[in-house]
């Protein structure tokens, strides 16, 4: 009688571990910490704060974003706050990008890539110029492709291996893929997938050094430039 038990705590041994291993596993959100986004030589910087934490008494995300001097031998900091707001993000964005003309883009929102919030295009004084989310995104048959494939618990993690590129005619390039590209009009606010050769500047952007752009990241856990300038002014 012991025999048909053992296969059955096998079988049911052996269903448990097929179902674990085909079921995405959780992902762990922290509470997020205020973090800065800069542009390529840190000529320009987006210090971002969640809501209720230092420098933010606010509901939603809030960003300072400067416009830096050049250090000098001294290396000084001397920024220009060129615009303060509220961010969409009710907590944080994921990751950010800056360009050296001003351009803010925001990608994915804190607790579930993919969903809300997933490119948030900010112009030169803050305004909002597009907001889309993943939802709006995977409408297109090649996004929702690769979104499928990279689905987790919480999250869609569609941009994980993505390159950009900012032009200076004012376009944001997103590779998503070896085969699929987004175009992004950042004044106009509106966008395009295809294949990089749908794209006629693509490959002049995507060949420019100076045009690749990556989510340069620094964590503010300690200090910023926002609260450097606060202590200067006694606040």
């Amino acid at each position: 009688m012991r025999a048909p038990r053992v296969a059955i705590t096998l079988a049911v041994l052996t269903a448990a571990w097929a179902l674990a291993t085909s079921t995405p596993s959780a992902d762990d959100w922290m509470r997020p910490e205020p973090a800065s986004f800069h542009a390529r030589g840190m000529s320009l910087v987006a210090e971002v704060f969640p809501p209720d934490s230092r420098q933010n008494a606010e509901s939603r995300a809030l960003c300072y974003f400067y416009e830096l001097g050049y250090p000098g031998t001294r290396w000084d900091v001397k920024p220009r706050l060129t615009w303060k707001g509220l961010l969409a993000n009710e907590q944080m964005p994921v990751e950010a990008i800056v360009s050296a003309d001003g351009w803010l883009v925001t990608l994915n929102n804190w607790g579930g890539t993919g969903k809300a919030h997933a490119i948030v295009v900010y112009n030169r004084r803050g305004r909002v110029l597009a907001d889309w989310s993943g939802d709006q995104l995977f409408m297109h048959p090649a996004l929702d492709k690769i979104a499928r494939a990279r689905m987790s618990m919480s999250s869609i993690w569609w941009n994980e291996k993505a390159k950009y590129y900012f032009s200076r005619a004012n376009t944001l390039f997103i590779s998503v893929a070896e085969d699929v590209v987004i175009r992004i009009d950042l004044a106009g606010g509106s966008y395009r997938v295809g294949a990089p050769s749908t794209f006629r500047d693509y490959a002049a952007v995507a060949a420019d050094t100076n045009a690749l752009t990556e989510v340069w990241r620094t964590s503010l856990r300690f200090s910023s430039i926002t609260d450097t300038l606060a202590s200067r002014a006694g606040r």
